[in-house]
Parts: C-alpha cells; structure tokens; sequence
C-alpha cells in the first residue's frame, strides 16, 4: 500500500525535517524502512537455520535406523529450506549495498541514482513473491512508498523505468547470489553423504520436472483442439480466457501458441495454463 496523502508532513513534522529539505526525509524513509527490512530477514534466517539443524538430525538418525523412505522425505524439505535459506542470504547481501548507496547518496543528495536502489528492491520483491510473499509485500510497500514520497519533493523523480533490470542491478544481484552460496557452505552443516546423494537425486528430479514442462509448451507449439462447445456461457470465466476460446473459435479449432503469444501480449506458460483451464471446464479437448 502507498503512503496516503499528507503522510509526509506528518512523517516530516515527526522528524522535524522541514519543506526545503524533504529530499533527505526520502532517504530517512528508505534507509529506516530497509534497515526494519533487515532485521525481518535476520530473523526468518535464524528460524530457517534452526530448521535446517532440525531436519538434518532428523534425516540422520532416519538412515541410522536404515529408513531411507523416512530419510528421503527429510532431505526433501531440506532442498526447500535450504532453497529459502539461499534467497534470504542474497536479500540480505543486496540490501547491504542499498544501505551503502544510500548513505553515499545521501551526502551528494542525488535522487536520480535513487533506481538502482528501487530495482535492486524490485528484483527480491519478484525473488520473494511465491515463496515468502509477507516479505515480498512488506518490498512492495517501501518502493510504493519511496514513489509517492518522491513525487512529493521538487527533485526529479527517478526513472520512469525503475523496474526494469539495470545492468548495474543485474550485476549486483549475481554478486548476491555468489556470494550468498559461499555463505550457506561456511554456515550450514555438511550433508553425510549417502543425504547429500538424496538430495542430489530430488535436485535432478526437479530439474527434469522443469524441463518436462518446457519441452511440452515447445512442443505446443500448435496444439490442434477438438472444435470447442456452442454452449459456452460467455460470461463465465475471465475476459482473457474468453478472448483466447474466440480465438480458437475463430481459428476452426486450431491454436498457434506463438502467434496466441504474440497477439494477447502473454508468455507461452500462460497460454498453457489457459488452455488447461478451458479443457478442464470441458469447453475444448487438446490432442
């Protein structure tokens, strides 16, 4: 949610910032905002980390008694915890260089270099969205809030296009994540190793789960349809979902993904998801 109308001078008030310089309660805001940020992340880490311990020990005493079913589902979770574990190491390691950006910004008072930050915050909102979406909303609020913030002062605003990724962002986030996977080695306990072959074997598992899929939307690359129902109730479903059964209305029961793609403005996984969703509700039959 963005700051409603009037929270800054309320907040400037607080601060006792006055109107001259709202271009420093900008950085006060963000730079306060992160930090809390940070010690959420700190927290969820060291939650994370106790799990991991947990489940290890489990997994171990599991293939003591030899009950590798047992030892197989810990080693499962595992993967996920420590899946988590790496992305809050790179949030962690991002937002360090925000806060160090930041300071320096504040002393030149330069608001423009202001997307680099708002899009480093951007790229762990996206990292965070389906895997921990409290904290993915809680990024969401403070790059709303820097916005409308922003647009408050007499400075120019950032880049229309912050939310695009930056060379420099893209960069930064590839020294976070590097530098996070050196983290979990030195932090987390080395896996025996008949674990680490489980875990080895759910990775590929989950890499060919992947690739599976990929090679099904390429190979979906024109999916002939049975021709679809006449009964369809045009006001049931969502309006994109209708305009794609129009369009294979419109098509004799033929479906070009690429073309689909192309002409909605949609990834291929969506026009797949769609059409499962029309098949499901017995409105057309892929073959």
């Amino acid at each position: 949610m963005s700051t409603p109308a009037g929270i800054f001078d309320s907040f400037a008030k607080l601060i006792k910032i006055s109107s001259r310089d709202k271009q420093k309660g900008v950085f006060i805001y963000l730079s306060s905002s992160i930090n809390e940020l940070k010690l959420r992340l700190e927290e969820v880490k060291r939650r994370l980390k106790e799990r991991d311990d947990e489940l290890l020990a489990n997994a171990v005493k599991a293939l003591s008694y030899n009950d590798r079913e047992r030892a197989a589902i810990y080693a499962s979770e595992i993967v996920e915890v420590r899946k988590l574990v790496k992305f809050v190491n790179i949030a962690l390691l991002a937002i360090e260089r925000v806060l160090e950006r930041l300071r320096t910004m504040d002393i030149v008072n330069d608001m423009k270099t202001l997307s680099t930050a708002l899009g480093i915050l951007n790229e762990l909102k996206n990292m965070f969205t389906h895997t921990m979406p409290e904290l993915a909303s809680m990024l969401d609020t403070i790059v709303s809030n820097t916005n409308s913030l922003v647009s408050s002062t007499q400075a120019p605003e950032p880049s229309a296009n912050i939310f695009i990724k930056t060379k420099e962002v893209e960069e930064i986030m590839k020294e976070a994540e590097s530098k996070a996977e050196e983290n979990m080695r030195s932090s987390l306990q080395p896996l025996p190793i008949q674990l680490k072959n489980m875990i080895d074997s759910v990775n590929r598992e989950v890499v060919n789960r992947i690739q599976r899929e990929e090679k099904f939307i390429i190979d979906r690359s024109s999916i002939p349809t049975a021709i679809p129902t006449s009964y369809y109730n045009h006001n049931a479903g969502n309006n994109l979902e209708m305009r794609i059964y129009h369009y294979i209305l419109n098509k004799n029961g033929t479906l070009d993904i690429n073309e689909c793609v192309k002409i909605f403005g949609i990834t291929k996984d969506e026009v797949i998801k769609i059409l499962k969703r029309l098949e499901e509700k017995g409105l057309i039959r892929i073959t």
